[in-house]
């Protein structure tokens, strides 16, 4: 039918229905219209920050990724590295395998992301951080790419 739909989380008391309701309507927002896609908060949430607040989302590129996004040539390759090597778990050998270079490749490509940011791979603030600020960025480049532009704090 083409229709999309949002769920929100179970609720239990009929005085909830409200809240309930705003909750549900927030995953629509993360859907393409027409697509016919049904999609529940719970997992949603980082879309629904993103679309919900995009100022949030310049804050989360700026936070986690600092400088990276702004160096330029290195831009794509650094960010392009990165993703691999999250969505890979992080090994090195498996990311150059599917990057198509070598290994220490890899390796220098983050280190040089760890200079950037100030923050190890290993760290507890990268591991959540860094697939975040990815997921955040193109919401960033978008708006850059408008004119909207955010605020910067």
């Amino acid at each position: 039918m083409g229709a999309t739909a949002g769920l929100s989380p179970e609720f239990d008391r009929l005085d909830r229905a409200g809240l309930a309701l705003r909750l549900a309507e927030q995953p629509l927002r993360t859907l393409p219209a027409g697509r016919g896609e049904a999609a529940a908060f719970d997992d949603r949430l980082t879309g629904i920050l993103r679309v919900g607040r995009p100022d949030t989302a310049e804050r989360i590129v700026a936070v986690h990724l600092g400088p990276v996004p702004a160096t330029g040539a290195e831009r794509e390759v650094l960010l392009g590295t990165l993703r691999v090597w999250l969505d890979n778990g992080c090994p090195a050998a498996r990311a150059a395998e599917a990057l198509y270079c070598h290994r220490s490749t890899v390796l220098n490509r983050i280190a040089r992301i760890c200079e950037l940011t100030g923050v190890p791979p290993e760290s507890a603030a990268a591991r959540p951080g860094w697939p975040l600020a990815l997921r955040a960025l193109p919401l960033v480049k978008a708006a850059e790419t408008s004119g909207a532009g955010f605020a910067n704090d």
